[in-house]
């Protein structure tokens, strides 16, 4: 979240100079006062970049931003148009959840249509309840209060989280914050 990586760039710029920092980011411009030297990755094709910002933005510009690197000074390229939002897939209706043995809920009511062809960010400060309702979406919870519905499933079993982990599967996916959480098996 925004307060906790302004909170961290503070603290490495008081840390100083003296200490080695390897920073993975996604939002370049906010780290880039504490940046000597960056290094680009592209895939297979491995370092395509590697010097001081100014130079590797200066010698390599055009063809970061072909890449879809963010770039000082250049604005971000959509990809693709917008799409057009489609048929309702999943609606929750005043869904809040209250992890056990805690005094409050961890997500107040929410009311939100998730639509075939959109894309959805779901933002906010760490704590305010976005994974908790990423996991209702996904039926890996039960809602504590509210419904979290498909639109087109089966009537007789239309909360998410009654479905089995088969019907979850083939029609959900989720990549979960922590990735180690994702493997099921040993092997």
């Amino acid at each position: 979240d925004a307060p906790g990586s302004s909170a961290f760039r503070e603290a490495m710029a008081r840390i100083g100079r003296d200490t080695t920092l390897v920073l993975v980011e996604h939002h370049v411009a906010e780290a880039l006062a504490l940046v000597d030297r960056i290094v680009v990755l592209a895939g297979p094709a491995g370092v395509v970049a590697d010097g001081p910002p100014d130079r590797v933005f200066a010698e390599h510009g055009a063809s970061l931003v072909a890449l879809g690197v963010w770039v000082p000074g250049t604005p971000v390229r959509r990809s693709h148009p917008p799409a057009q939002a489609g048929e309702d897939l999943v609606l929750a209706k005043g869904s809040t959840f209250r992890y056990p043995g805690m005094p409050a809920p961890a997500l107040a009511p929410v009311d939100l249509a998730l639509r075939s062809g959109e894309a959805v960010a779901i933002v906010g400060p760490n704590g305010s309840g976005k994974s908790t309702l990423a996991l209702l979406l996904a039926g890996l919870l039960r809602p504590t209060e509210g419904s979290v519905r498909a639109a087109t499933m089966d009537p007789s079993r239309p909360e998410v989280w009654r479905w089995p982990a088969r019907a979850l599967a083939a029609r959900i996916g989720m990549v979960f914050q922590e990735p180690e959480h994702q493997f099921l098996a040993s092997r």
